[in-house]
């Protein structure tokens, strides 16, 4: 096969030689840069924007580390009002920033009580946990959450600790 390509090779004219030798290494130079060249490239603008994207992460967490320290010392001291019982703070609370009665409440032990609410604002339960935290130092002990299909409604069952 070789010595029959070699003598087809010969006949062809000079001219003809030169055209096909060109058209080779016009085929050579395409398949390196589409092979090669353009995947190298592409990758290497890949790895640049991952760059620059990990420094611009790098940038925030450094600022949010230092905002971080900085607010570590200014935590809220939770304010215990004197003679405000667990059940007086829910009661007291519940219905101005849920807007929604409690549905069943059962205190367990002191200072430990069980409560349910059906149709409730996530939002609104989120804020008054908060609330309950920050302003009594009430915090969940447990709470268990139903979404139901109105939007942003939830049935729940939580337990609260003072």
């Amino acid at each position: 096969m070789n010595q029959a390509l070699a003598q087809w090779f010969a006949a062809l004219s000079t001219r003809e030689k030169l055209v096909l030798a060109g058209g080779g290494v016009i085929s050579l130079v395409l398949i390196l840069n589409y092979l090669l060249w353009k995947p190298l490239q592409s990758e290497n603008k890949q790895i640049i924007t991952q760059v620059d994207s990990g420094m611009k992460d790098l940038k925030w967490m450094r600022t949010a580390t230092a905002e971080i320290k900085s607010l570590q010392g200014l935590s809220a001291k939770p304010v215990t009002r004197a003679n405000q019982s667990l059940l007086g703070a829910i009661n007291n609370t519940a219905g101005t920033v849920l807007k929604e009665p409690v549905t069943r409440i059962e205190e367990r032990k002191r200072g430990t009580a069980n409560l349910w609410f059906d149709k409730v604002s996530f939002d609104s339960l989120v804020i008054w946990l908060e609330k309950l935290d920050r302003t009594y130092g009430i915090s969940v002990y447990s709470i268990v959450i139903r979404r139901l299909p109105e939007q942003g409604m939830v049935n729940v069952q939580l337990t609260l600790k003072q």
